[in-house]
């Protein structure tokens, strides 16, 4: 059985103020008293026995998280980073909510930062309208994973285009209006996106970028 007194031992930090951001969209909550603790591997089985070095398990107070964690939300800690809730226990006779959770972006190995542009159309000197491309997030973490190189036609010109898929820890709201310009200025037109299929899971962009 899980004897929450354990925990104190392996405290990695003091007392944080944490936001918890809802997965539902609900507005975000303020705990100003979290408590980050060291993951050891008898503490692994939550999360089925998987804990890598992106994992921690938090302690929020009850007394200042009424309505408790739930699967999928996020815990922003001091730092801003980004902590995915995959497992929720009560602790300490109910006092404290447990938080098994992961940063995805260090899990996925997310190291490249990513614009997303947005394009807002105006007539152009031929009435035809003309989209002027605008940063609409910046410096989102991604990995661009190339899947294939292949030649079209466009203008008359033999072109070549690779197909990426991108993945994102966060779900940011991005479709096929938007574009990616990649850490290297190169732009990829997004074809189609996958939501995560589960709070552990990170988000697919299908993307063609014309070399």
């Amino acid at each position: 059985m899980f004897d929450p007194s354990d925990d104190f031992p392996d405290v990695i930090d003091g007392l944080e103020a944490v936001t918890l951001v809802r997965a539902d969209g609900s507005p975000g909550v303020a705990v100003p008293s979290a408590l980050r603790l060291a993951t050891r591997s008898r503490e692994a089985a939550p999360c089925a026995g998987h804990y890598a070095t992106s994992d921690v398990v938090w302690n929020l107070p009850g007394a200042q998280l009424p309505d408790g964690p739930r699967l999928g939300d996020t815990i922003v800690d001091a730092s801003g980073q980004r902590w995915t809730v995959l497992e929720v226990q009560r602790a300490a006779r109910g006092t404290r909510w447990r938080c098994a959770a992961r940063h995805l972006a260090i899990a996925g190995g997310l190291d490249a930062a990513i614009d997303i542009e947005q394009a807002t159309l105006a007539k152009g000197e031929s009435g035809v309208d003309v989209p002027t491309w605008t940063v609409w997030r910046a410096g989102v973490p991604a990995r661009i994973q190339p899947i294939r190189t292949h030649t079209l036609t466009a203008e008359g010109r033999q072109l070549a285009a690779t197909c990426v898929t991108i993945y994102l820890a966060e779900d940011v709201g991005v479709d096929p209006t938007h574009r990616i310009r990649g850490p290297d200025g190169r732009i990829y037109t997004i074809q189609a996106v996958r939501k995560a299929s589960r709070a552990d899971a990170l988000v697919e962009i299908d993307a063609v970028r014309r070399e």
